[in-house]
């Protein structure tokens, strides 16, 4: 089979779309299938050897540019119809509603396409001024956007429930949640242990909590000092790595509440950019993860919160909130617990919970490592796969 794939953006920025496509596409490619991502000429040009390194094909779309979107965007849509001319894809996977999806619409009478949104070219909460959707005009492109692709995928339910307050159909909804590397996040060893709490200052003994992911208004962590804080009170001691780009915006607010002995902020780690060594995570997040004793995430909104299933698979219990995203991928008192959004002493007190009960903290642990088999990637590519060969099998016309 012949798949093409189409985000805008870099691979190598890494947040939650670019480790999708990577795993996606490289695991299809193993399996036999062609397999080519296209991207914008500046970006390929930028990256070229490193693009020219991985398992597929990736090349560059002339007129596939952000910039585009509002002004020309007949001119991409024109150039995208052109390639799947030359290069005639069986099916298509496009990452993220707009601009991708928009800009690849015009693909629908030629070849099956898939559209995969990741949470803020669909979801907005006007409180916290998050999604892209909150802009009236992109709206109405997401929405036609959304109705033009032959499948949508949802990973959650209450993506699900978004897309069908969107106008789309329910043949045309997919469930697919997803996927993280659980051979990986699973094995480990107590010398690796030792070495990465070596790495980050953090004594063997102590209690290891850990947030992973970028810093943003949505994600909540301007409560995480205020929460160490009300732990720090308990008598607690314990260290908690935040690591992701920009987390140093609450610097302040770790020092205003005196947790800067507790609390370790981190810039995002990522990957070494040899293809010989490059993974989605990196093996220095996976060893982070491995190494910690809980995995604490404070959302208020999430698309899917892949970091939670990868803490998940690491055997990690986990305390969240009751956000969408977040409260449908954790059986609260079976992978972790959860709490109110926003709800600081809630969050503390579900913290000290975990951390002073053994019983509890091993019974989460092991029923998180169980649940987190689900979304190995293997299990995921068989359902994109599944569902790429029943398209192409079929009339795709909506």
């Amino acid at each position: 089979m012949r798949i093409g794939c189409t985000i805008l953006g870099s691979l190598f920025k890494i947040g939650g779309y670019q480790v999708f496509t990577y795993n996606l596409l490289s695991q299809l490619s193993e399996r036999g299938h062609y397999v080519k991502l296209y991207v914008t000429k500046s970006e390929y040009l930028e990256n070229e050897l490193l693009y020219r390194s991985l398992s597929f094909d990736v090349g560059p779309v002339d007129y596939l540019h952000p910039y585009l979107t509002r002004f020309a965007p007949y001119l991409c849509r024109k150039q995208m119809l052109k390639v799947q001319k030359r290069d005639q894809m069986d099916v298509w996977q496009i990452v993220g509603a707009y601009p991708a999806g928009y800009l690849s619409s015009s693909l629908s009478n030629e070849a099956p396409i898939v559209l995969r949104t990741h949470g803020e070219d669909l979801q907005i909460d006007a409180g916290l001024g998050y999604g892209l959707r909150l802009d009236p005009s992109i709206n109405r492109r997401v929405i036609n956007t959304l109705k033009a692709f032959n499948k949508v995928i949802a990973m959650t339910s209450s993506m699900y429930e978004t897309y069908e307050s969107l106008g789309v159909k329910k043949e045309h909804i997919e469930t697919i949640p997803n996927g993280v590397d659980y051979s990986r996040l699973s094995t480990t060893s107590n010398d690796e242990k030792t070495i990465t709490r070596k790495q980050f200052g953090v004594e063997l003994d102590i209690p290891l909590l850990l947030t992973v992911g970028r810093h943003h208004p949505k994600k909540g962590y301007e409560l995480i000092p205020l929460i160490a804080k009300r732990v720090k009170e308990q008598g607690i001691t314990f260290k908690w790595l935040v690591i992701g780009n920009n987390v140093g915006r609450i610097s302040e607010l770790v020092q205003k509440h005196d947790v800067g002995g507790s609390v370790k902020l981190i810039e995002e780690i990522k990957p070494p950019f040899d293809q010989q060594d490059f993974l989605l995570p990196s093996q220095q997040l996976v060893d982070i993860y491995q190494t910690a004793d809980l995995f604490v995430f404070p959302s208020f909104i999430e698309g899917f919160p892949r970091v939670i299933i990868e803490a998940m698979a690491a055997s990690l219990p986990i305390i969240t909130t009751d956000a969408d995203g977040c409260r449908e991928v954790v059986d609260n008192y079976l992978t972790g617990l959860i709490s109110e959004k926003g709800n600081d002493s809630i969050m503390a007190t579900n913290i000290i919970k975990v951390l002073c009960d053994d019983e509890l903290r091993q019974r989460l642990s092991l029923g998180a490592m169980e649940y987190a088999k689900a979304y190995d990637w293997p299990h995921i590519v068989d359902r994109y796969e599944n569902l790429y060969l029943s398209l192409s099998n079929s009339d795709h016309s909506n």
